[in-house]
């Protein structure tokens, strides 16, 4: 090839070399090849794949520089389909994890949430399992922040100061949950509606908990906690019913450490109905 570049034969030679250095292990080498593939024909299906492969190569190699140019060009380059499209985005995703670089990692995180939407919603033919396992992975990155910007707001005198942020914060943290539901990935969907339900429950706590105004007679604090009761009461109302829906899926065959998780809580919140032990008698040939 280097000799006698202008002869027929030398034609073949590059798929000859990149079966050799496939054998061998040589992934820089093999990832070259590739690179020269997708440079000859960018727009073509063959220069696609190269350039995937070739990512994948360079990473098998170690060589996060090169990997990470040849995903994020993939990325930017080829959003469809959007399996490969994600799976590229995803690895993009684990490079700046590693190097806690965290917002650029949210940012490709956020790109397989948008094309995960735009595929539901536009070209559902174009969803698969793991582009919908995806999704939802990096749509839960986004709803565990939320949870604890919300988590982090401390109700306080002036109460309806206070409560109107964390307010906008439940709104914020439960469009983000419901999210991860919609995409329906069985291993986030529990996950998700639990947290969900978990939100309303921090809200009727915290309202409980909160400090109380200060000059209040023994009467008028006694009314004020009746008031804070009453308005805890919708909100621990919802999250039972959202702990119910996660339970439910049992009868679809789903039962993970989740939904037993809203097992726990509906136990502790009602006993009564939840919290019941099984009785088993032991029964000998003669009591029959």
């Amino acid at each position: 090839q280097t000799r006698y570049p202008q002869n027929p034969l030398t034609q073949g030679i590059d798929d000859q070399l990149f079966y050799a250095y496939q054998q061998t292990q040589d992934w820089p080498k093999a990832a070259s090849i590739l690179l020269e593939k997708y440079t000859a024909a960018p727009t073509t299906e063959t220069g696609r794949l190269a350039l995937y492969q070739a990512a994948e190569y360079f990473e098998k190699a170690g060589d996060t520089a090169q990997a990470l140019d040849s995903y994020r060009r993939y990325a930017h380059q080829y959003p469809m389909p959007l399996a490969e499209a994600n799976e590229a985005r995803f690895s993009l995703s684990k490079f700046y994890l590693f190097s806690n670089e965290q917002s650029t990692r949210r940012f490709w995180l956020h790109k397989m949430v948008q094309a995960q939407q735009v595929a539901m919603q536009q070209r559902p033919k174009a969803s698969t399992p793991r582009s919908v396992y995806l999704g939802s992975l990096a749509a839960m990155v986004f709803a565990n922040d939320a949870d604890i910007a919300y988590t982090r707001i401390k109700l306080a005198q002036p109460l309806a100061q206070s409560l109107q942020k964390k307010q906008a914060a439940l709104k914020k943290a439960i469009v983000e949950f419901e999210r991860v539901i919609s995409f329906g990935s069985a291993e986030y969907v529990t996950a998700a509606n639990y947290k969900l339900a978990n939100l309303y429950t921090t809200l009727a706590n915290d309202l409980m908990d909160s400090a109380r105004p200060d000059g209040l007679s023994a009467l008028e604090l006694s009314q004020y906690e009746m008031l804070l009761a009453e308005q805890t009461y919708p909100f621990e109302e919802t999250a039972i019913g959202l702990h119910e829906k996660n339970i439910a899926r049992v009868g679809l065959g789903l039962y993970d450490d989740w939904v037993k998780a809203s097992f726990t809580a509906l136990k502790n919140t009602m006993p009564g109905r939840y919290n019941k032990p099984e009785v088993t008698a032991e029964v000998t040939i003669d009591d029959l």
